[in-house]
């Protein structure tokens, strides 16, 4: 291997429940939830099909289905009540989840539930692709504050969000800006000279688990500012939305091989120069919720100083907050966003209602008296 080639092993730990998802949504028709041990089956469809079969329930199962409330159909009860042994309806499942969502042991089913990205085995992993979308903020933070390159974007934003079409300029800003920032034309010996994307230099592998580990179903919990009539608020709002989350405490091992040559073009020259300014990067955007939820949630934001980077749904602000960077003056930048945001969320009113900060929502993963910042992970060479 060149010399100019680093190849390590890395371990990622979860610091926090992470969601990343497969693109998948399952109907309570699609899973199995005890309510009593809070566990949560997502099945095999093949499996399924085969002990259907074997009891006879085919056609009672897609009657089942054709009801207008089978949505809602509790399919582990179901199957109970037509005498089906508890261990083959169990096998029917590629794996299971533990329900810590604070939900009303009465209630029938989770409602739809974002799964989480799995093997072909159903175990859990993290692709690679989401890590090095993570890593490649931080280079790009990294770029912009070496180069002093913030006021500059900042006075193209400021023109657009006075005089353009605000949505389709600022992305086609963003796309121009990004392609300058992470190409580079270097000469070849014996050829003209050659275009390089920087990002080529950075090869990140799926993260495996360590050891096993069961997933957790979590309900999306929003902590937003507001107005009241007397005056500014604050409130938890759990939405109905149920996501499979990797668990906190999880271990994944990943390799990442870096090409310091091509990297060098940026002024990196490891892993952990980028990993510096991830984390960098993700404490500036904490540092900014702090100032809102830091007294409410003390616990939250003290846990979140062991982060490097924060991977997947329930992250938005975090990934926004690299908008702050750009600008000198944080009220203009907040101003801007919450135009940009009443553009993308027409019903939301940002301009009104983020008082206090855009967008004015913390989100958490709430365990039972638990609540943390979603997302939060720690890389470190093994």
């Amino acid at each position: 291997m060149k010399d100019f080639i680093d190849s390590r092993e890395y371990r990622l730990t979860c610091i926090s429940p992470v969601h990343i998802g497969s693109g998948e949504t399952f109907k309570a028709f699609e899973y199995l939830y005890d309510r009593k041990n809070k566990k949560v089956g997502f099945i095999q469809e093949e499996k399924w099909q085969k002990m259907l079969l074997r009891h006879n329930l085919l056609q009672d199962f897609l009657a089942l289905l054709k009801n207008t409330k089978s949505g809602y159909a509790n399919l582990l009860e179901w199957l109970r009540r037509h005498n089906v042994p508890e261990k083959e309806i169990w096998d029917t499942v590629k794996r299971t989840a533990l329900n810590k969502s604070d939900v009303s042991d009465s209630k029938n089913t989770l409602n739809d539930i974002c799964v989480a990205s799995s093997l072909a085995d159903g175990s859990l992993y993290i692709p690679g692709s989401s890590i090095k979308g993570a890593l490649r903020t931080g280079i790009l933070y990294s770029i912009l504050q070496r180069k002093n390159l913030g006021e500059q974007l900042a006075g193209k934003i400021s023109y657009i969000m006075e005089h353009g079409n605000i949505k389709k300029d600022l992305s086609n800003l963003a796309t121009k800006e990004e392609k300058h920032l992470l190409t580079c034309r270097r000469p070849v010996e014996g050829k003209d000279d050659v275009l390089l994307k920087v990002l080529s230099g950075l090869v990140v592998g799926d993260a495996h688990l360590l050891k096993p580990v069961n997933s957790v179903i979590l309900q999306k919990v929003d902590v937003s500012t507001g107005t009241a009539k007397n005056g500014y608020h604050m409130s938890e709002h759990p939405i109905s939305l149920f996501r499979e989350c990797i668990p906190a405490g999880a271990e994944f091992s990943l390799r990442i091989s870096i090409d310091k040559k091509l990297l060098s073009y940026c002024k990196l020259g490891s892993l952990q120069e980028i990993l510096a300014y991830c984390r960098e990067y993700l404490q500036q955007g904490l540092a900014l919720q702090q100032q809102v939820f830091g007294a409410f949630y003390k616990g939250a934001f003290k846990e979140a100083q062991q982060a490097d980077f924060s991977l997947g749904g329930g992250t938005g602000f975090l990934q926004k907050s690299i908008w702050y960077s750009l600008f000198s003056d944080e009220r203009q930048a907040e101003w801007y966003l919450k135009q940009l945001l009443d553009c993308s969320f027409r019903k939301h009113d940002h301009r009104h209602q983020d008082r206090k900060i855009s967008p004015r929502t913390l989100k958490l993963a709430v365990t039972g008296s638990q609540k943390q910042i979603m997302g939060l992970c720690r890389m470190e060479e093994i």
